[in-house]
Order: structure tokens, then C-alpha cells, then sequence
């Protein structure tokens, strides 16, 4: 005799955990996505080819699908992504035509995650300035227009932030620079609690 009963939830669960094993699918997998998404989401993203652990953990962000699926389209590092949603970033900030285009989504999540925000981040992009090299000189301290004017003067930005973050004043790089002086040394010296006008003499 047919079962012509209504499937109930139990029911309906195991139908979707067979049909997602199916089609080679992690049951444990399938589960824990599960808990965030439809069936018909869950599988979808399989078919695209996303790694489900990392789908489920972008869900669990408020993330819809929809979204996440903009992400793939537009070839977004998936991971970076999670990332830099886990630390305030918005999926529209994310999908900004100028940070897609730059492809540095990885840089841009620790550079949030270093307190930046993504006007000044996308900034700094506008003038070509790497965006780990801009969370570093930002955290010493500096201003997207000294950071500019520092890399304009010629100065590696690396060797700008050590200085800047053991206490050297914008102008003080930059004079030291002008002066010759080898500013990744100049940093050290300035940590030691060397003056700026004492390293200067030096040069004379």
C-alpha cells in the first residue's frame, strides 16, 4: 500500500541529507550548513564549487546567500572575505569596484581589522599606496597625506612607520631623509632615545 501521508519535518530532512549525499555532498558537512541555510542554498553553493566550511562560516556573519554568491561571481578570495566581514566590513564595501579591481582583499581585511576604515582604505588605493603598508603607517600614527608625501619623498613606508611608531614626528622622517640618513637605522636610534637633532649632527 502507498504512503500517501504528508512528509513531516524528520521526514523531509532525511530526504534532503540523502539527495545532498547524493550528489557527494558531507553529511556533517551538509548538517552544519544546514543550520544557516535552505537545502536548495546549501546545494547550490556546492554546485558553484564553494568550499561549504568556509560558506557555512560566512553565513554565520549574517551573510545571505545572495550575497556570498555576488562574491563568488565576482571571484572574491572567499577566505579574505570572511575575514574581513568577521571585522566590520560590510559586503557592499567588499564588492567596491575599486577594491575588486585591486585585488588586494587579503591586505584590506587586516588593514580593517587594524582599525582603517574603507574610505581612508580606498583612498590610499586611489594613489596606489599597498594597503598593508598603509595599515602599518597609520597605526604609527600618520595621516593618508603624510603617508603620500612620505612615499613621494622617496621613503619606503616600512622603514617611515618604525620611525614614526617609536616617536618620530612626520617632519623629523622627513628631515632625517633629506638629510641622508638611513631611516631604518634612524628608527633604531630613536628607540635607543636618541634626540632627532643629535642623529642630525651627525650627519655634519
Amino acid at each position: 500500500m502507498t504512503d500517501t501521508r504528508t512528509p513531516v519535518a524528520g521526514d523531509q530532512l532525511l530526504s534532503d541529507v540523502l539527495a545532498a549525499h547524493t550528489v557527494g555532498i558531507d553529511v556533517n558537512t551538509y548538517l552544519a550548513a544546514l543550520r544557516h541555510a535552505t537545502h536548495a542554498e546549501v546545494t547550490a553553493a556546492a554546485a558553484a564549487l564553494i568550499h561549504l566550511t568556509l560558506y557555512t562560516s560566512i553565513r554565520e556573519l549574517d551573510t545571505t546567500h545572495a550575497e556570498l554568491s555576488e562574491a563568488h561571481r565576482r571571484s572574491l578570495d572567499l577566505a579574505a572575505y570572511c575575514w574581513a566581514r568577521r571585522v566590520g566590513a560590510t559586503h557592499a564595501e567588499l564588492v567596491d569596484p575599486a577594491l575588486v579591481a585591486a585585488k588586494r582583499l587579503q591586505h584590506y581585511a587586516a588593514a580593517r581589522q587594524a582599525g582603517c576604515s574603507h574610505k581612508e582604505l580606498i583612498s590610499a588605493l586611489a594613489v596606489h599606496i599597498d594597503l598593508e603598508e598603509y595599515a602599518d603607517a597609520s597605526q604609527a600614527g600618520a595621516t593618508l597625506t603624510q603617508i603620500t608625501a612620505a612615499r613621494a619623498a622617496g621613503l619606503r613606508l616600512y622603514d617611515y612607520s618604525d620611525a614614526r611608531m617609536v616617536g618620530a614626528t612626520h617632519q623629523e622622517v622627513l628631515q632625517a631623509h633629506r638629510a641622508d640618513l638611513d631611516i631604518s637605522a634612524y628608527a633604531e636610534s630613536r628607540e635607543q632615545g636618541h634626540p632627532h637633532l643629535t642623529l642630525l649632527a651627525t650627519t655634519k
